[in-house]
C-alpha cells in the first residue's frame, strides 16, 4: 500500500500527482477532503518530470487556483498533503530558493532525468506529501511537492516542488494525448562565468556555453558548434543552462525557433527546427 497526495486540476475529476505515487500501483483510490472515495484511472505519466494525472468519475470539484507570476524567494509557502497518512495536513515556511535542478530516477527503466528550475522550500515535506500542493498565502498553486533532501528519511527543511507552469504544461499534454512529447535541441553545456566571458569576448557573463553537440541532432543540423554560447531561444533570454533546458521544454517537436548565440565574440542568429527527445 502506497500513500501520496494530489491536486484537483479540473472540475470534472482530473487530478495532478507525482509519477512515483502511481507508478507501481495496480489500483489507485482517491480520497477527497470530504472523505468521499473514488476508484481512479491513471490518464498518463511522465517519469522524466515525476508527474502524473489521474481521473475520477465525478463533477463539480473545486480546482486549485493558479497564478501567473513566478514564485519569489522569501514569500510564504504552504505545503498541503497527507504526510505519513495524516490527511489534510498543512505546513508552512517560505520559498527558500528557485531555479534548483534535481534528479529523478525512473524505477522502471533505471534512467535518471533532471527536472529543471524547481522550487526549494523549508515548509515541512514528508513521505505522503508527494503530489500535493505547494501554495502561496492566497492559496494559489506554486508547485507540486515532489522530493526532499534528507539523511534521516524525514523532513530536514529542504523540500522541492515542480513549478506550476511545468506541472500544468505536462498535465495538459497528458490529458490531451496520454503522453508527453518533448522538444530536443541536442546539446550539453555549462553556465558562462566571468572568466569565460572575458576569454570569449562576451558582453556579459550570461548564457549557455555548449560543450557537446549530439550527432544528427537539431543543433548539429543547424550548424551550432562546441564553444558557441546561446543567449536567446525563441525570444526567451538564456542566462544559464537551466534556462536553456526550461526554454526548450516550452516548445514542441518540430517547432522552428530562432536561436541567438555568440561565436568567436560575434553575435549570430540561426533558425533551428527542434527534434523530439526519446521517451
Amino acid at each position: 500500500l502506497g500513500l501520496g497526495s494530489g491536486v484537483i486540476y479540473t472540475t470534472d475529476g482530473y487530478i495532478i500527482t507525482n509519477n512515483h505515487v502511481v507508478q507501481d500501483a495496480d489500483v489507485v483510490t482517491v480520497k477527497l477532503a470530504n472523505s468521499d472515495e473514488f476508484d481512479a484511472t491513471v490518464v498518463g505519466t511522465d517519469p522524466s518530470s515525476d508527474l502524473a494525472v489521474v481521473k475520477i468519475d465525478t463533477t463539480g470539484l473545486p480546482p486549485i487556483p493558479q497564478r501567473d507570476d513566478p514564485p519569489l524567494v522569501g514569500e510564504t509557502a504552504i505545503a498541503i498533503g497527507s504526510p505519513f497518512g495524516l490527511d489534510a495536513t498543512v505546513t508552512a515556511g517560505v520559498v527558500s530558493a528557485v531555479g534548483r535542478d534535481i534528479t529523478v530516477p525512473d524505477q522502471l527503466t533505471g534512467r535518471v532525468d533532471v527536472v529543471p528550475a524547481v522550487i526549494q522550500t523549508d515548509a515541512a515535506i514528508n513521505p505522503g506529501n508527494s503530489g500535493g500542493a505547494l501554495v502561496d498565502n492566497q492559496g494559489r498553486l506554486l508547485g507540486i511537492n515532489t522530493a526532499i533532501f534528507t539523511e534521516s528519511g524525514g523532513s530536514q527543511g529542504v523540500g522541492f516542488a515542480i513549478p506550476e507552469d511545468q506541472a500544468v504544461a505536462v498535465a495538459d499534454q497528458l490529458i490531451a494525448t496520454g503522453e508527453v512529447r518533448r522538444a530536443f535541441l541536442g546539446v550539453s553545456g555549462l553556465d558562462v562565468t566571468t572568466q569565460v566571458a572575458e576569454r570569449m569576448a562576451l558582453p556579459d557573463p550570461t548564457g549557455a556555453l555548449l560543450t557537446e553537440i549530439s550527432d544528427a541532432s537539431a543543433a548539429a543540423a543547424a550548424g551550432l558548434r562546441v564553444d558557441d554560447v546561446i543567449v536567446e531561444v525563441g525570444g526567451i533570454e538564456i542566462d544559464t543552462v537551466t534556462d536553456l533546458v526550461v526554454a526548450i521544454r516550452g516548445f514542441s517537436p518540430g517547432d522552428a525557433v530562432e536561436v541567438v548565440y555568440y561565436r568567436d565574440g560575434q553575435r549570430e542568429t540561426v533558425d533551428v527546427e527542434l527534434g523530439e527527445r526519446d521517451s
